[in-house]
């Protein structure tokens, strides 16, 4: 099945920051000018946000790709109505990050399921952790059973990574960044994308799609895929 269009696509002219850094303010009103109210929900599913940056390592500190989307999420849902005012209502997210002025992020809105994946990197690990799924970033259950899933030689890559999280349960809020279950997951990919308890180099990930299940489905599950970006 082809592709589709996105419903809505917005560009918004800035310098992206993460949530909790001093940049975040400015950033925020720079979304706040540019991307419009939406005031009635037509059953957006995903988005996907580019985020175009002059460098990945600020002042030295790495950009987390999860922690660029809060604010964006913060207006683009929260203050602006997208996807009915509610994060919940996102099935689908994915977003990238680039050394690619000008600066700012493209945002596109669907409201259909996320497009196809057409990757030619090398995939590093593919599984399915069945839960429970981690609370925090200390949570050793996922680390163990990546440690026991693992081929015993792999070892972790000096590298940027490109991940798939598709979790089972449908009432999972996956707009939830500061909190929530998909940075607590994050955060103990460390066996593979690199780091150690509690100090996770998930900056290493350039591309991030996350997805959850449609329906009532209630599964505790999430499968896992992770490829080596060339």
């Amino acid at each position: 099945m082809e592709n589709t269009p996105p419903d809505r696509e917005f560009w918004v002219r800035g310098d992206p920051a993460p949530f909790a850094t001093r940049g975040e303010l400015l950033w925020k009103k720079a979304l706040n000018k540019n991307l419009p109210q939406c005031y009635s929900y037509s059953q957006e599913q995903g988005v996907i946000i580019g985020f175009h940056l002059t460098n990945l390592f600020p002042r030295g500190q790495p950009l987390d790709i999860d922690n660029l989307c809060e604010p964006v999420f913060s207006i683009l849902i929260n203050k602006k109505g997208w996807f009915g005012g509610r994060r919940p209502n996102l099935y689908w997210w994915q977003a990238t990050k680039s050394e690619d002025p000008p600066t700012g992020c493209r945002i596109q809105i669907f409201s259909t399921g996320p497009p196809s994946m057409r990757i030619t990197h090398n995939l590093v690990f593919d599984g399915y952790f069945p839960g429970p799924l981690p609370r925090n970033a200390r949570d050793p259950n996922m680390p163990a059973w990546f440690h026991d899933a693992m081929d015993k030689r792999q070892k972790q890559l000096d590298t940027l990574y490109l991940i798939h999280l598709r979790f089972d349960n449908a009432k999972i809020n996956i707009g939830d960044i500061s909190t929530g279950v998909v940075k607590s997951t994050i955060d103990c990919l460390y066996p593979v994308v690199g780091g150690s308890a509690g100090r996770p180099e998930d900056w290493r990930i350039s591309i991030l799609r996350i997805e959850k299940s449609k329906g009532d489905y209630s599964g505790e599950g999430v499968n896992i895929s992770i490829w080596k970006l060339d």
